[in-house]
């Protein structure tokens, strides 16, 4: 070997060491502005996304307070329907009680009692037409099922009432003691026929307002073991 070639050597490597000194020192500096890049980038990111979150947040719970108010109203209007409906129910069934019950007739000529239960049946088919048009109006706040037992209710409800006040439609024998034989019969038919329809339809309509009342009622009835 040469004396040229030590130096050539030592040329190279001094040559190898500064490019490879300069290139760590390049990657670290990249490295270092990446990083502080991407935490800028991040961070602005960040406030986009709280940002959004929060609109998101704001809009929702204004959504959620008008979904409350409106079923709020809902059930407000609810509860009124199904009271209404079931005070006509009510209202029907004391008609219905004060023809077929106990009463202090006996003893009063007949066309004198036959008079009193013309009014009365008056006031049946009455408080009857407006049971049927209430459960017509009140359809909607009722579940199918329900709706149906009071739907039979009011039509069995506005037959039978019928069947009492025809007795006093164009009457020939009108005051006489065959005519009362009449009211009697349709008084007992009544009686014996009107709490088929009329209790399930009550029992009913009483059960939908304590659920809407108590809405975890239906839940806990529905999932308690007796119920399967």
């Amino acid at each position: 070997m040469t004396i040229v070639e030590p130096v050539i050597w030592s040329v190279a490597n001094a040559v190898l060491l500064s490019i490879g000194g300069g290139g760590l020192l390049v990657f670290a500096l990249s490295n270092w502005l990446g990083k502080v890049w991407a935490e800028r980038i991040l961070e602005k990111e960040k406030i986009a996304l709280q940002g959004q979150f929060a609109a998101f947040k704001l809009n929702l719970e204004k959504d959620l307070y008008r979904h409350n108010i409106a079923v709020s109203r809902i059930d407000a209007q609810r509860a009124a329907a199904i009271k209404e409906l079931y005070d006509h129910l009510i209202a029907w069934h004391e008609s219905v009680l004060r023809i077929t019950g106990p009463n202090d007739l006996s003893g009063k000529p007949d066309p004198w009692i036959l008079a009193r239960y013309a009014s009365w049946a008056t006031d049946l088919n009455e408080k009857a037409r407006c049971l049927k048009r209430s459960a017509t109006q009140t359809a909607i706040y009722f579940c199918t099922n329900t709706h149906a037992l009071i739907e039979k209710c009011a039509e069995s409800a506005t037959s039978i009432s019928n069947n009492v006040s025809d007795c006093f439609v164009d009457a020939p024998d009108l005051g006489s003691s065959s005519h009362r034989e009449r009211v009697e019969a349709a008084r007992a038919k009544l009686l014996a026929s009107y709490d088929d329809q009329y209790e399930p339809a009550r029992l009913a309509v009483a059960s939908t307002f304590r659920e809407l009342l108590d809405p975890l009622s239906s839940i806990t009835k529905h999932s308690s073991p007796s119920s399967s």
